[in-house]
């Protein structure tokens, strides 16, 4: 895939510089020193990082989707240099209601309030009053990238961030590769198992349609919202962009 790639750019790995972390650990597991580095050299930020699985334990899916947005906005907070941070969620944070509009919404439990109740009470009870908790959102993975929202909102202020919905993202349509994909994630898996024929029917509701997106279009759309914002710095509002088919 870094094919086309190599051919402009020989050596362009001379550009990557790999930090060790883990997002599920609180400060990203990020050490002193690299840390340090990001502070004094990053420019723009991408919080892409998630869980997207449906099924995740409501603890894990809190400690990855929330808990490190936030800490990943409190260090961009002390960056010297920065000019964007762009915060990744999905067109379905807020899957419970029939329209959505590129604003935020008020959460049914604020990011630090939900992080607290993950780092204080046993995991447990917290697995058996999931569906409590949940209410109206269908899974774990949409509920908490609702409440990541409200980490951006709450965390963002006087900083150049910016918040993008993609919908359900697919296989690219020509970049760097046309129809390059490496995961069977959502619909990719469906289209797989149709096309096999291990998938013999599906259950699905005629009056409503699915969002997807090329993955290389994602991708165009959040340097696009980077630049944006870059130049948009002084606003004091977070742009949201709705990235739908």
């Amino acid at each position: 895939v870094f094919s086309p790639l190599s051919k402009i750019f020989p050596k362009f790995q001379h550009k990557i510089s790999i930090i060790k972390g883990e997002i599920s650990l609180s400060d990203l597991g990020i050490s002193p020193d690299d840390k340090a580095k990001i502070l004094e050299k990053v420019n723009v930020i991408y919080n892409v990082a998630a869980t997207v699985r449906f099924d995740e334990k409501i603890t894990t899916a809190t400690k990855i989707n929330i808990r490190a947005t936030r800490d990943l906005l409190k260090i961009a907070r002390q960056c010297k240099h920065l000019e964007s941070f762009v915060h990744v969620s999905t067109a379905y944070t807020n899957c419970n209601l029939e329209e959505i509009d590129e604003v935020f919404y008020k959460p049914p439990i604020t990011a630090d309030e939900l992080i607290e109740m993950v780092e204080t009470m046993p995991e447990e009870v917290l697995l058996t009053k999931t569906r409590e908790i949940l209410g109206d959102w269908p899974n774990t993975y949409t509920f908490t990238k609702a409440i990541a929202e409200n980490a951006v909102k709450e965390y963002s202020k006087n900083l150049p961030v910016c918040l993008v919905r993609p919908a359900i993202v697919i296989a690219t349509y020509k970049e760097p590769l046309r129809s390059w994909i490496d995961n069977l994630y959502g619909a990719t898996g469906i289209v797989v198992g149709a096309g096999t024929g291990l998938l013999k029917t599906l259950h699905c509701d005629k009056k409503k349609s699915a969002e997807v997106v090329p993955g290389d279009y994602v991708i165009n759309n959040m340097i696009a919202a980077s630049y944006q914002t870059a130049m948009d710095k002084n606003k004091e509002e977070v742009n949201i962009y709705n990235y739908v088919s």
